[in-house]
């Protein structure tokens, strides 16, 4: 696997907010990759892709707002809206008209909107194990209750913090083969749960898309209007973000490819590193001018 000693670190600001930001800086494409939620950051999904991408593309991968080592603002909305205009913002402050944008999880579903408000901006699509293409999530009515639950944050935040045991635990309902659950991987699943206020910002943005019966984010109706090429990467076992929904997004997309990891979970960057960068790699040579 190609190690890119070129990755740096540095502070943006957007809008006033000090927004923490890995990246490698080379002179091709721009790409950006935009994390998950829950434990999530720039350090988690998308790691090994930011090592092994070749430093002739320039790629970013900042903390979300409320996420890593960027800025918390309690009084952020923290929700999919927010994080869309976010992205926008994002690129303006680093100079990008146009990029490729990767979603995990919870940002999927901001890639998607911002593909569907500024199609002008998006050179292509990368989708892996995304929210925002279904009208329901798994156990919609006990995930809909248990996200209203009073004092959920703290008491989530008090239980994965016991240790990298516990965590250990809590990483297989998402990754579906033990082996994938490296200490490397559970290192950096453990940053994200002590970084205070983490998991509010995701509580927040949880009980803003979820109603009683569906979600309040599903774009599965206008897939057709995004025109840019797609890759989507999915999990045969993530029964977080079903496979059946991104089978039906891949017939929607004009220009989609979906490529289906037999025994992955939900985070397949991070699950099956290898396989995943090289899709990665190839779709970005197709998109390279």
């Amino acid at each position: 696997m190609y190690r890119s000693p070129y990755i740096q670190s540095r502070w943006v600001a957007v809008d006033g907010l000090r927004i923490y930001c890995r990246y490698s800086e080379g002179d091709g494409l721009p790409v950006i990759l935009l994390q998950g939620g829950m434990l999530d950051s720039s350090t988690l999904t998308w790691r090994r892709t930011l090592e092994s991408l070749p430093p002739r593309y320039r790629v970013f991968a900042p903390d979300l707002p409320g996420y890593g080592k960027s800025e918390k603002p309690s009084d952020a909305p923290y929700t999919t809206a927010y994080f869309i205009d976010f992205i926008a913002r994002f690129m303006d402050a680093m100079d990008l008209p146009r990029a490729v944008l990767f979603g995990s999880s919870m940002s999927g579903a901001a890639a998607i909107g911002l593909a569907l408000q500024h199609p002008e901006r998006i050179i292509g699509l990368g989708l892996a194990g995304v929210y925002g293409w279904q009208p329901r999530v798994p156990l919609h009515p006990l995930a809909y209750a248990a996200a209203h639950l009073p004092g959920l944050p703290t008491l989530v935040q008090t239980v994965l913090r016991k240790g990298p045991g516990v965590m250990r635990l809590a990483l297989h309902v998402a990754i579906a083969h033990p082996d994938a659950i490296t200490e490397d991987l559970v290192e950096d699943a453990q940053t994200g749960i002590m970084a205070d206020g983490q998991i509010r910002t995701f509580v927040t943005w949880l009980r803003s898309e979820l109603g009683p019966k569906t979600v309040h984010t599903n774009y599965a109706d206008r897939l057709h209007e995004i025109t840019a090429p797609v890759l989507i990467l999915h999990g045969a076992h993530d029964w977080l973000m079903p496979l059946a929904y991104a089978y039906r997004a891949h017939e929607r997309f004009p220009h989609a490819v979906l490529h289906v990891f037999e025994q992955g979970g939900h985070m397949v960057p991070r699950e099956y590193p290898r396989r995943a960068n090289r899709l990665i790699t190839d779709f970005l040579e197709r998109l390279a001018p």
